[in-house]
């Protein structure tokens, strides 16, 4: 498959009115990625199954919300882009990958590794390196070089 059509496939999949079913299946195919690991086990301990999916949960809760009371600027930018549930993607999914591609191409265009991480990172929570792989688009970019 070309980046091109990766990056249509994983356009299509934000852009469908039923993308929640489409999100549930991609993260329920990674999720079984995941269980065909030898580390399945540790897994399992790591992070919480619900539905046939992985899910990583952060220190900050939905319960006790982030508030910018404290701060001492006037608008806290990422604040509605913090969510404290999300699916767990190994590194080398495909999944991973598609996304990657549409955030490289589309929405962080050519950014760097950290940039396009903390973009990919919104939606999913990454495992077994992801920096490597999105500095390896990067060097195969032609744009980027």
């Amino acid at each position: 498959m070309t980046r091109r059509a990766e990056s249509t496939l994983a356009k299509k999949f934000l852009t469908d009115p039923n993308q929640w079913l489409g999100r549930d299946y991609f993260f329920r195919q990674a999720s079984k990625e995941l269980l065909a690991t030898p580390k399945s086990a540790k897994l399992a301990e790591k992070y919480e199954l619900s539905d046939n999916i992985f899910y990583y949960k952060s220190r900050l809760s939905e319960q006790y919300p982030i508030v910018s009371a404290d701060l001492d600027i006037d608008v806290f930018f990422d604040n509605t882009d913090i969510r404290s549930v999300i699916p767990v993607v190994q590194s080398y999914s495909q999944v991973f990958y598609a996304y990657l591609i549409l955030v490289h191409d589309t929405i962080r265009p050519h950014s760097g590794v950290e940039l396009t991480l903390r973009e990919v990172s919104k939606i999913m929570h990454v495992i077994n390196n992801p920096r490597r792989i999105i500095n390896k688009v990067r060097q195969d970019c032609t744009h980027c070089r």
